[in-house]
């Protein structure tokens, strides 16, 4: 699907407030971008990751704050299954379900009973203004990190989000003072406890995350070069060599990661997977890091318009900046 078919232009206006257009998120909801990794019993499409490539690379190559915000609630949704299958049709049979989050450890929690009292702030949890829910790690007093999900309703928020890029994210803080929750908040990363049919949550986390967090920053680069090809007219010598150079790195990169997705969806073995890992960080590490010196000389070469706060491109540019930052990038 062509996301200019169905959501609003892109306003650069909106890029100097740090704001999505407003029919962004309710239109990607109805569309169910962000249950792509949600089983069809929860009113998921239950995607592959060969399934939801397209989809992480048409939000992110449409908007980059966009395609951030859909990869990591996406990723945070796809939590459902770590869950039993009561408490899960709880709380992810919502067509509107978005889950925001950190992983770092913050806060305490205690364990009364059948309940937990948690309290503490957690900072950086992109998709926090349209949050249905938050995912978070609290430490029990001298004792293990137990990390679970609450309401929204329950947090309270404040802006946490200063950086150049992305702006548009919501990357906010939450607060939490003494909230009671149910136990069978508490879920465990990687530990799936309903909805077995659905092999993509056996997959390791962190391979799952790396390889969607690759194809959301190839969507960032995707979308420089349309922003270059559509607003300048190229008769510099040197910008055709070094976009020709960028797109042939996309295109490895591209390929080398479907080599990993097929692997994944034909359900080969956590310890398979394990071996693998290393092989798949040291190769994305290096391939990021190259297409991102080949941004610079581009974005060098380019000159003034790069630089231009009134220009998409610019803007396109501080995205990747900071979504080279991210560990998983």
């Amino acid at each position: 699907m062509n996301l200019k078919d169905v959501l609003s232009s892109p306003k650069i206006e909106n890029e100097h407030l740090g704001k999505l257009n407003d029919d962004w998120i309710p239109e990607l909801q109805k569309l169910k971008y962000f249950k792509i990794f949600v089983p069809k019993e929860l009113g998921g499409l239950a995607f592959n990751l060969t399934q939801a490539t397209p989809y992480l690379l048409a939000t992110a190559r449409f908007h980059g704050s966009l395609g951030w915000t859909h990869n990591l609630v996406a990723g945070a949704n796809s939590f459902c299954t770590y869950f039993e299958e009561e408490q899960a049709m709880q709380i992810f049979k919502n067509d509107n379900v978005m889950c925001s989050g950190s992983g770092t450890p913050s806060g305490s929690i205690k364990l009364v009973g059948d309940q937990m009292k948690v309290s503490g702030q957690w900072s950086k949890c992109t998709g926090a203004k349209w949050a249905t829910h938050f995912t978070a790690v609290a430490q029990q007093t001298h004792q293990q990190n137990l990390t679970f999900i609450c309401p929204a309703h329950l947090v309270s928020l404040k802006k946490d989000w200063y950086g150049f890029g992305l702006k548009a994210t919501s990357t906010d803080q939450i607060q939490m003072d003494e909230v009671n929750l149910p136990q069978s908040f508490r879920f465990e990363i990687g530990s799936q406890k309903s909805f077995f049919h659905y092999s993509l949550a056996q997959t390791n986390f962190i391979i799952f995350a790396r390889i969607c967090m690759s194809i959301t920053f190839e969507g960032l680069v995707l979308r420089l070069l349309d922003l270059i090809e559509l607003n300048l007219n190229i008769t510099k010598s040197s910008t055709n060599v070094y976009l020709a150079q960028l797109k042939k790195s996309l295109f490895k990169l591209n390929k080398k990661r479907q080599f990993y997705t097929h692997q994944i969806d034909r359900n080969y073995s956590i310890s398979e997977q394990v071996l693998q890992e290393g092989c798949m960080v040291k190769y994305f590490n290096k391939k990021h890091s190259k297409i991102s010196l080949q941004v610079e000389r581009l974005i060098q070469d380019l000159g003034m318009i790069a630089i231009d706060e009134r220009n998409f491109i610019h803007w396109a540019y501080r995205d990747i900046k900071v979504a080279e930052q991210h560990y998983f990038v």
